[in-house]
């Protein structure tokens, strides 16, 4: 049974913030008109990356999944980093890398703005469904 992206998200985030005591807040209502059952999962997967690495890498206390128009918005209030620095190759991070290529075969983009010392948003912008 399909039970949507809407609720695979919000189940996702309510095990996320069960597990690392870190609060989720998440407006996602209507996500699942806007795509392709394939591209929901891959929406899912990412959404799931980006939490893990919340977990491992911000130290966050809140997190905001929510949608803006045609993006999905994933936003921290951790620690933020030097995306410069990972886009030179300096520093490795396979979650982003999974993130990124995940969005690239679903003919999708990745943007992460992030700042040292005020979090990081992830910025998925979602594929137009085929129609």
């Amino acid at each position: 049974m399909d039970v949507g992206l809407a609720t695979a998200i919000r189940d996702a985030a309510a095990e996320f913030q069960a597990r690392n005591a870190i609060a989720v807040r998440v407006d996602v209502d209507g996500i699942d008109n806007l795509l392709t059952p394939a591209a929901r999962a891959s929406v899912l997967r990412i959404t799931q990356e980006a939490l893990q690495n919340v977990r491992k890498h911000a130290a966050a206390t809140e997190v905001r999944v929510s949608l803006d128009g045609n993006r999905l918005v994933i936003a921290d209030n951790g620690r933020g980093f030097d995306v410069v620095r990972l886009a030179t190759g300096a520093t490795r991070n396979f979650g982003l890398q999974f993130m990124r290529e995940r969005a690239d075969l679903m003919g999708s983009e990745l943007q992460i703005e992030s700042r040292q010392g005020e979090g990081t948003r992830i910025l998925l912008r979602l594929p137009e469904p085929v129609r």
